[in-house]
């Protein structure tokens, strides 16, 4: 409900600011504009100090609604933690101070100063993070990368700041000089682009990832996405749950038909999911099957039953050996492997065994195949203390297998490739798998997780299709690279106007700009960056 509350309150600025931060800037470049809407010429260039101060009376509304921008950046400077809020808040001071002594020159007579007015760029500084903060409203589009580059990105232009103002005081510049010129490249130092094209990002790549059925949490889930480099499973994620018979040895003169007939007999009536596979393997190859008998659940896998006066006992080897079953050293070792062996024993005599393997998924084959095409390493952890059936079939992608695991030991699997170097994403659905999945650096929960999998997960399936965790991870990586280049480009256009603003270029080619066309580079860098990134929802599994 609150964050109904403060959407509701974003919007309802958003609309104010876009409106007026439009006139300030149009009233700015109307003297540039070929067609035009006119102005009360008390207001156009013909009146420097009037054109400025209309400016300044229409600032300050945004000011106002940007308050709580203002207030996040002089928190931070008390607490010396530099990041985007200490950018925008010094790049918006410095601006309207330097706007404020270049009005000042105005009224004393020097209308050139009207060329120097910051109103414009505040403007769309303000505009860009308010649409920013609405759409970041819920805080699951923070990067911890922006605040890491904007710390470092603030020091620096601080140092270039102090740099160029200890030149301009031993070069006699003067005081007036010097300390306008360090509030200018302080103002145009905030790249806007590094405000909005963030958020975006993280939006879109939501948005895209959520068309091939994956919700990804956060963006911090995105950054770690990208950095991945190690698949791990957990034996439930990629099982369909369904158990079918391998193989059927027998021993004591009896037949595969036989144990196999009096087993779906015995188990007859039953749910437990071994009695569905062994009498739907009956029914498949038309072995007798029967519904009549009462079955007795002896726990686990044990059963108990009376057929034709005979007692008909299933069970584990173990229970077989309590049970002082003759015969069980009789029957040859198994040699498949089995996620679960069946002993099958008649009138205290064993009769025979019958092996269950356990399906994997039809995507997990595909999944593995398309994350080792893109150079993942994929590990199997399982409590299961044999293969799964189509082990072959997905042998060929896994890099290790790790079987007979309790929950805890996973999570010290997870915790040594961790420490080891790798990035780790773990893929489960049970809550066995929940220690582990908080020790990896993602965690992504399949469709059929349970509830407490599904909360703690970074990533959610929203289909029972693995193929959409590739298609997650690979659409983080590629987000992040258009990201990078949107901060390249957001950062270059801001070295441009600082080189501007220091009089560097004017020094080496005689060009002055406008602080109007600075406005306009910065404007042009959000344009340019926000179209970069509306590239992610064109992604499709491939190289952007």
């Amino acid at each position: 409900m609150q964050n109904m509350k403060d959407q509701s309150k974003c919007s309802k600025w958003l609309i104010p600011v876009i409106i007026l931060s439009a006139l300030i800037i149009y009233i700015s470049i109307y003297h540039l504009l070929r067609f035009r809407i006119p102005l009360p010429i008390l207001i156009t260039r013909a009146n420097p100090f009037a054109h400025s101060i209309i400016q300044l009376m229409l600032i300050i509304p945004i000011l106002i609604t940007a308050s709580n921008q203002i207030t996040s950046g002089i928190i931070s400077i008390r607490k010396r933690y530099f990041n985007a809020d200490t950018l925008v808040f010094i790049s918006i001071i410095s601006s309207i101070l330097y706007s404020l002594y270049s009005v000042a020159r105005i009224y004393s007579g020097d209308s050139s100063y009207v060329d120097s007015l910051m109103f414009q760029f505040v403007c769309v500084l303000i505009t860009l993070t308010t649409i920013g903060n609405c759409l970041n409203q819920d805080g699951r589009s923070s990067l911890s990368l922006i605040d890491r580059l904007s710390g470092r990105y603030t020091i620096a232009v601080i140092i270039i700041t102090l740099c160029c103002a200890a030149y301009y005081a031993l070069s006699g510049k003067g005081i007036a000089f010097t300390l306008s010129r360090s509030a200018l490249i302080l103002a145009i130092s905030c790249p806007s682009a590094i405000i909005l094209s963030p958020v975006m990002t993280v939006i879109t790549t939501f948005k895209r990832a959520s068309q091939l059925n994956a919700h990804i949490g956060s963006g911090t889930a995105i950054e770690s996405a990208a950095k991945v480099n190690t698949i791990v499973f957990s034996g439930s994620a990629i099982s369909e749950n369904e158990i079918f018979v391998k193989k059927i040895a027998v021993a004591g003169g009896y037949t595969s038909e036989q144990v196999a007939s009096l087993a779906a007999q015995a188990l007859g009536g039953s749910m437990h999911p071994v009695a569905i596979a062994i009498i739907n393997y009956a029914l498949q190859n038309s072995y007798k099957v029967s519904d009549n008998n009462p079955c007795i659940y002896l726990g686990g896998d044990a059963f108990a039953a009376t057929i034709n006066n005979d007692e008909v006992l299933i069970g584990d080897r173990e229970f077989m050996t309590k049970r002082d079953i003759a015969g069980l050293e009789d029957l040859t070792p198994i040699s498949d492997n089995a996620v679960t062996t069946i002993y099958i024993a008649i009138n205290k005599n064993i009769a025979g065994y019958i092996a269950l393997g356990e399906k994997i998924s039809e995507s997990c084959s595909k999944l593995i195949k398309t994350l080792v095409a893109n150079n993942y390493r994929c590990v199997m952890i399982t409590c299961r203390n044999s293969p799964f059936d189509d082990e072959h079939g997905i042998s060929t992608g896994i890099d290790t297998f790790i079987y007979g695991v309790s929950s805890s030991e996973k999570l010290e699997k997870i915790a040594a490739f961790e420490n080891a170097g790798d990035t780790v994403c773990m893929i489960g659905s049970c809550d066995g798998d929940l220690p582990a999945l908080t020790a990896a650096s993602l965690s992504i929960a399949t469709f059929s997780s349970q509830d407490s999998v599904r909360s703690a997960a970074d990533i959610i399936l929203k289909e029972d299709d693995l193929c959409a965790a590739a298609d997650a991870l690979l659409l983080a990586k590629s987000a992040m690279r258009i990201l990078r280049l949107n901060l390249f480009i957001a950062v270059a256009s801001s070295i441009i106007g600082i080189l501007i603003s220091s009089m560097a270029i004017y020094q080496l080619t005689g060009i002055k700009l406008s602080s109007g066309n600075i406005a306009m580079i910065t404007l042009f860098s959000a344009g340019i960056t926000s179209l970069n990134t509306l590239r992610i929802l064109l992604w499709n599994n491939r190289e952007l």
